[in-house]
């Protein structure tokens, strides 16, 4: 009988000791400590057996609160956490392994017990029912954190508050529990009907616990998301100051130049009225030296521009005309940029390109195509071949222009950002994302539509090729054999149409 007792008692305090401490490791997502606690859970169930053995039955109302302080105490030395949080955690530990205990009763009783006994009046021994109670209960308290909801634990419960709810549902769990542990065994048969009501009692308080969780859970999820979202909002934030900041700078810088064109530009005006009215064959020699002077100081405003100086005696190269003066200084212009860098720039032109000039206004051509070429120089100022091509063609009746170039395909944010705000990936390079703006609006003011070729084959000079087609479309294709990260990357913008392998 006695062995029977120590059997029964080491049985049931290994359980609870075990779950216990298991289910508070869960609760506070704890990795790798079950199996570090295992000795002293093995230890502490052995001395709670012996001590449950050597009490009288009225007084095992005390072992549950030593329990409780125990574990306290441990944990308190194993974690930083605040006194406060470990009481917490330890209540509900405990009251979630007591709830499980008699939610493991009831379906054995329910299960196995009741039908074993109406079908072959077979009775189990208590010891054999104490063994299905524990492996019961164990497998409860697993299955409970495969649930998804509760699979990383309540961290939520590490802060430094007492959840009184969560406590004050524990600690009445705990109660039932220990005025059901202290029941004398001589008890009348009627006071233990009254004793087994607190089981059903227990049960509806666990699932209080429960839906307790789930609420601090979700609301616990909710702030995550708000805080994520202010993270989000404020390198937002951040960001468009930085932005605000450089444009703020850009605006000054051009703001000064501004300033100072509005004086020097009426004046070299004036200049060369002078100097073109004063034409005499008298003073030849007179106007020769005034002409260098005015070139000299012409080369001095472009250098301060863009620290280059072109002299119009390098021109070797005579470009087709486009019969459109101010664009085909524009190209000459491109032209000297281009051999100063290096770069070999070539051009065709279809014989009549009527159609192009009645579309588009030589002011936002020029600016179109200065654009196209511009990002073609600046991408190409890094490359070991640089070669540049400019086709102006009519097909059908739909003009087109076509720049390519030898430079490596664009990032996949800057095709993502097109038109939609300024970007560049070549800032130390001149870039400044505002051509590609432009470009946007005038591609919407001409409902002409932009289609970038990636798939050029390996026989010609270039990578890629950058198409306007004034079709009256205004798409946005891409021809690309990126991978398939890139390709969802880009697949979030809208109206990008993507024809890829």
């Amino acid at each position: 009988m006695i062995e029977k007792n120590v059997f029964l008692s080491l049985i049931r305090y290994m359980c609870i000791v075990f779950c216990t401490s298991y289910i508070y490791e869960k609760l506070i997502h704890a990795k790798g400590h079950i199996q570090k606690n295992l000795c002293f859970n093995l230890f502490f169930g052995i001395g709670m057996s012996i001590l449950a053995l050597s009490l009288p039955r009225e007084l095992h109302f005390f072992i549950m609160p030593t329990i409780g302080c125990i574990f306290i105490l441990y944990f308190k030395k194993q974690y930083t956490y605040p006194i406060e949080s470990i009481f917490t955690g330890v209540i509900l530990s405990m009251s979630m392994c007591y709830s499980f205990f008699y939610i493991a009763t009831v379906f054995i009783i329910i299960v196995l017990c009741i039908p074993c006994y109406l079908l072959f009046h077979h009775m189990f021994y208590f010891v054999t029912l104490q063994l299905f109670f524990a492996l019961f209960q164990t497998l409860f308290c697993f299955l409970f954190f495969r649930i998804k909801r509760f699979k990383h634990g309540m961290s939520f419960l590490k802060k430094s508050y007492i959840a009184n709810l969560g406590v004050y549902i524990g600690s009445i769990i705990l109660i039932c529990a220990m005025v059901v542990s202290s029941v004398p065994k001589n008890v009348e048969t009627e006071d233990r009907f009254f004793f087994l009501l607190l089981f059903p009692i227990v049960i509806i308080l666990f699932f209080n616990i429960y839906i307790w969780c789930k609420h601090h859970l979700r609301k616990q999820y909710m702030q995550q998301v708000r805080e994520r979202e202010y993270t989000r909002l404020e390198e937002q934030f951040a960001q468009s100051l930085q932005e605000i900041k450089m444009l703020k700078e850009e605006n000054e810088t051009l703001s000064k130049l501004v300033h100072r064109d509005n004086k020097l530009i009426p004046s070299m005006q004036l200049a060369v009225q002078q100097y073109l009215s004063s034409l005499h064959p008298d003073n030849a020699k007179e106007l020769e030296v005034t002409g260098q002077r005015l070139l000299e100081q012409l080369n001095q405003e472009m250098q301060d521009r863009n620290e280059t100086l072109f002299s119009i005696t390098s021109l070797k190269k005579q470009l087709p005309t486009t019969s459109i003066p101010t664009l085909d200084l524009c190209l000459q212009y491109m032209w000297y940029k281009c051999e100063a860098e290096n770069i070999s720039l070539n051009m065709t032109v279809a014989e009549n390109i009527s159609p192009l000039i009645d579309t588009i206004s030589a002011k936002d051509l020029q600016t179109l195509l200065a654009d196209l070429l511009e990002n073609a120089r600046i991408a190409l100022k890094n490359c070991d071949k640089r070669n540049i091509l400019i086709q102006i063609e009519i097909d059908n009746s739909v003009p087109s222009l076509a720049v390519w170039d030898s430079a490596s395909v664009f990032p996949k944010e800057v095709l993502y950002h097109f038109g939609k705000k300024r970007y560049t990936t070549h800032k130390k390079d001149g870039g400044s994302g505002i051509g590609m703006i432009a470009i946007q609006e005038i591609l919407q003011r001409y409902q002409a539509s932009i289609i970038i070729d990636e798939k050029l084959t390996e026989e010609t000079l270039y990578k890629k090729k950058v198409e306007i087609s004034f079709d009256n479309q205004y798409a946005y294709i891409l021809h690309t054999e990126r991978s398939l990260e890139e390709y969802a990357y880009l697949s979030r913008r809208d109206n990008l149409q993507i024809f890829a392998e």
